[in-house]
């Protein structure tokens, strides 16, 4: 579809006549025109948004999606979509959103109503959009902390995510995600581990949670643990009996990131110490 001049494809798009299929085609085509175009295609697209067909409006929103923050003038008419009826439509447009970037921020409050949405796919879309757009790391969303707990694991795992994003200057974020550490899942395990590496130091009271999934089933997850203890450092020197534990037991791949956590917890204590 690249040849597909751009006036063709905006005639194929707009024009009432036309079956579905050609303006599904004619929306893909519009991504695939040179860049000095931009703004025309971003224009188009939002004009798609005015038609009545979902499909049509559903790929012209995943297509602006493509633009990044150039689409930026495009979250006012994409808001209203966060209220639609269609599920598919709400997924769509917080993804969408989140593609974005910051340039969404006028739409976080509609972002995070649907953080609770009863849909599990726009729950999800909703807590990844969530960490994208805001860039404060000083506070804790309540919301956050609640998606934790959702039933979805790939909720439990994005709000993990978000919130190592979000509130990595709030120590009240590291109870919760202590607790995630014990999930039944191990992506949300191993994203939570993460989410307090990137706490650092002001995560010290995850020192023993971290020590102990050091010996978690899952190798993502013993190796995530061994990163954050490294990130939170002198403060994690508790955890180095473990760390050279695991490292002598050659446990599935921990001696280089139990090697690497020990050096920067304690340099003293690497001495005489080499991975396997």
């Amino acid at each position: 579809m690249s040849w597909l001049p751009r006036s063709r494809a905006q005639t194929l798009f707009l024009s009432p006549k036309d079956v579905l299929r050609s303006r599904e085609q004619a929306l893909w085509a519009l991504t695939l025109i040179e860049s000095d175009q931009t703004t025309t295609i971003i224009d188009t697209l939002r004009a798609a948004l005015d038609r009545p067909e979902p499909t049509i409006q559903r790929q012209a929103i995943a297509t602006l999606g493509r633009f990044g923050i150039g689409a930026t003038g495009a979250v006012p008419k994409l808001i209203p979509f966060l209220k639609s009826f269609d599920p598919h439509l709400r997924y769509q447009a917080v993804k969408t959103l989140g593609a974005i970037g910051e340039g969404s921020t006028p739409a976080i409050g509609a972002i995070e109503t649907l953080i609770e949405d009863p849909s599990e796919m726009v729950r999800a879309a909703a807590v990844v959009t969530y960490g994208r757009v805001v860039r404060t790391k000083k506070r804790l969303s309540p919301l956050l902390e609640r998606a934790l707990l959702d039933q979805s694991s790939q909720v439990r795992y994005a709000a993990a995510q978000a919130m190592g994003r979000t509130a990595s200057e709030d120590p009240s974020s590291v109870p919760p995600l202590v607790r995630a550490l014990q999930d039944t899942e191990s992506q949300v395990r191993r994203s939570a581990a993460i989410a307090i590496g990137q706490i650092g130091p002001t995560a010290a009271d995850a020192v023993p949670a971290l020590a102990h999934a050091l010996w978690d089933e899952r190798m993502e997850v013993r190796i995530s643990s061994a990163e954050a203890l490294g990130k939170i450092g002198p403060l994690a020197k508790s955890a180095i009996p473990d760390l050279i534990d695991a490292l002598n037991n050659d446990f599935a791949g921990m001696g280089i990131p139990a090697h690497e956590a020990i050096k920067k917890i304690d340099p003293a204590s690497d001495r005489g110490i080499a991975p396997r």
